[in-house]
């Protein structure tokens, strides 16, 4: 397997006060089912240019194995498709946090076709 198509631990966003600040104060890209909340931030030396993070919500989903499963779908589309935000600057480090907001479990084509629009239109901006 390429490693372009791998998702590596330190390209997970899992920082509490990062993702609250993505949550309240980010810029928003939307399309069904998902919801990415997203910013720039300028670091010198970033191990990483792009981190993720992803959240599905416990009030629509009460089964653990449901969310996960969502979840798992959400983190394969973006390992996926994570070559279309190459050419960020190597001088800034993307943050996404995608939040799952259907309360109804979609197939991963759906998943994977939102997923793609979100990259294309962080990438076009």
């Amino acid at each position: 397997m390429p490693k372009m198509y791998s998702l590596k631990r330190k390209e997970i966003l899992k920082d509490s006060k990062t993702i609250k600040l993505l949550i309240y104060n980010a810029r928003k890209t939307y399309y069904y089912p998902i919801l990415a909340k997203w910013e720039l931030f300028f670091e010198d030396n970033c191990l990483e240019n792009v981190q993720v993070g992803f959240s599905v919500s416990k009030n629509k989903f009460h089964n653990a194995v449901v969310r996960n499963t969502i979840k798992r779908k959400m983190k394969e589309a973006y390992r996926q498709n994570k070559y279309i935000l190459q050419n960020i600057n190597k001088n800034f480090q993307l943050k996404i946090f995608f939040i799952y907001t259907s309360s109804v479990d979609e197939n991963f084509s759906v998943i994977n076709k939102a997923i793609i629009y979100i990259l294309n239109s962080i990438n076009n901006l």
